[in-house]
C-alpha cells in the first residue's frame, strides 16, 4: 500500500534510500489518477521490495508539487538511488508502468 507524504521523512525514505519510489502525484477530482492508483499499488506488490510507492496529494501538498514542476496529474516520479531517474505522465497500462520502472 502506498505511502502518504505526510506520514514519512523524504530525505530518508527516498533520497537517502537506495530501493526504488515511485512518488505519485494525484488529486481527488482527477479521473486519471483514481485510474492510476490500483495499477501501482499492483506494482508494489509485484516488484516488493524492490519499490516503494509515496503517494501525494497535490492540491494539499503544492509547495513540494511546485518543486518538482509538477504541471499535470496523474505524475510520477521515479527515483532509484536518491536521484530523479523518470519521470511520467499520464495513466499508463501496469505492463507499461513495470518496463519503464525496471529500465530505470
Amino acid at each position: 500500500m502506498a505511502l502518504e507524504l505526510e506520514l514519512i521523512d523524504f530525505k530518508k525514505d527516498v533520497l537517502d534510500n537506495n530501493i526504488i519510489s515511485i512518488v505519485f502525484f494525484h488529486a481527488s477530482w482527477c479521473r486519471n489518477c483514481k485510474s492510476l492508483f490500483p495499477v501501482l499499488e499492483n506494482l508494489e506488490e509485484d516488484l516488493y521490495p524492490l519499490i516503494q510507492v509515496i503517494s501525494v496529494d497535490a492540491e494539499k501538498n503544492a509547495d513540494f508539487s511546485d518543486q518538482y514542476e509538477i504541471m499535470s496529474l496523474p505524475t510520477c516520479l521515479i527515483f532509484k538511488n536518491g536521484i530523479l531517474v523518470e519521470k511520467i505522465i499520464g495513466l499508463n497500462s501496469f505492463e507499461k508502468m513495470k518496463e519503464m520502472i525496471l529500465n530505470v
